[in-house]
C-alpha cells in the first residue's frame, strides 16, 4: 500500500513498462523476420539459378536486397548473375556489366573487409572496361585489384589478374611499357607463388592454366620488346589513348 501522502501512479505510468518491452519485442521480431525473408528470397533465386535461369534470379535477390538493407550477400549475388547476363547476352554486355559494378560496388561498401568481394569488383570493372573502352574504369579496376593483392599477397590468383589487368592497359595499339613491365613482374610472382602449394592442393594452377599464364607473359613480353623499339624509333612520343585494348580481358583463373 502506497504511503500516506505519497501520490498515486498514474495509468500512463503503471502501463509505461509493460509497453515498452512489448515495444522491444516487436524490434526483435522484426528483426529476425527480416533476415528470414531476405534468406527465403535469396533460396529462391538460387534454384533459378541453378536451373540456368539467370535471370529469373534478379527479382528475388532485388527483393531480398530490400528486405535486408545491411546484408552484402544479396548484393554480391546480383552481381555476379548480371556478369553471367552479360556473358549470355553479347548484345546488351555492356548495360549488363554496369549493373554487376553497380551492386558489387553495394556489396563492397556493406563489408569492405572481404578480399573476395573487392576482387569480385576489380574484375567485373575490368570486364566493363574492356567492353566500353573506358580508361577510368580500368584504372578504377586495377586500383581495386591493387588492394586486394595487397590485403592477401600470398595469393597466386590475384597476382595472375592483376598481370592481366596490366597486360591489357598496356596492349597494342598503346604500348604503355610501364604496364606490361609490371604485368610480367605479376605473372612471374603469381608463378612462383604457385609453386609453394602442395602439388594436391586444389588451389593450385593446373597445367593447362600454367601454359596459359606461360603464354600471357610471353605476349606482354613482345608487346614490351616492341614498345621499346617504337620508343627508340620515334623521336616524339605518341599520344597516349583513353583507351585500352579492344578486347576483353582474358578469362581470369577461378580465384583461390
Amino acid at each position: 500500500q502506497a504511503a500516506a501522502g505519497a501520490p498515486a501512479a498514474s495509468p500512463a505510468k503503471r502501463w509505461a513498462a509493460p509497453a515498452l518491452a512489448a515495444v522491444a519485442g516487436v524490434v526483435v521480431i522484426v528483426l529476425s523476420v527480416a533476415p528470414l525473408r531476405s534468406i527465403w528470397q535469396m533460396s529462391l533465386a538460387k534454384d533459378a539459378f541453378a536451373a540456368n535461369r539467370g535471370a529469373e534470379s534478379v527479382e528475388p535477390l532485388r527483393r531480398a536486397a530490400a528486405t535486408d538493407p545491411l546484408d552484402p550477400a544479396p548484393r554480391a549475388a546480383l552481381g555476379e548473375v548480371w556478369r553471367r547476363i552479360a556473358s549470355a547476352n553479347p548484345r546488351h554486355k555492356a548495360t549488363a556489366l554496369e549493373r554487376s559494378v553497380e551492386w558489387l560496388e553495394k556489396a563492397v561498401a556493406r563489408s569492405p573487409a572481404d578480399t573476395m568481394l573487392l576482387n569480385d569488383l576489380a574484375w567485373a570493372r575490368a570486364e566493363l572496361a574492356g567492353v566500353t573502352r573506358d580508361y577510368n574504369v580500368a584504372v578504377a579496376a586495377l586500383a581495386a585489384m591493387r588492394e586486394a593483392v595487397q590485403r592477401y599477397p600470398n595469393w597466386p590468383s590475384g597476382h595472375l589478374r592483376l598481370a592481366r589487368l596490366y597486360a591489357g592497359m598496356g596492349a597494342p595499339p598503346d604500348y604503355r611499357l610501364e604496364m606490361l613491365e609490371a604485368a610480367i613482374a605479376e605473372y612471374d610472382t603469381a608463378l612462383r607463388l604457385n609453386e609453394g602449394w602442395q602439388e594436391q592442393d586444389p588451389r593450385r594452377f593446373s597445367p593447362e592454366e600454367i601454359d596459359s599464364i606461360h603464354a600471357a607473359r610471353a605476349a606482354a613480353a613482345q608487346w614490351l620488346q616492341q614498345g621499346r623499339a617504337a620508343n627508340s624509333a620515334m623521336p616524339t612520343t605518341q599520344p597516349v589513348s583513353p583507351a585500352i585494348e579492344g578486347n576483353s580481358p582474358p578469362a581470369a583463373v577461378a580465384p583461390r
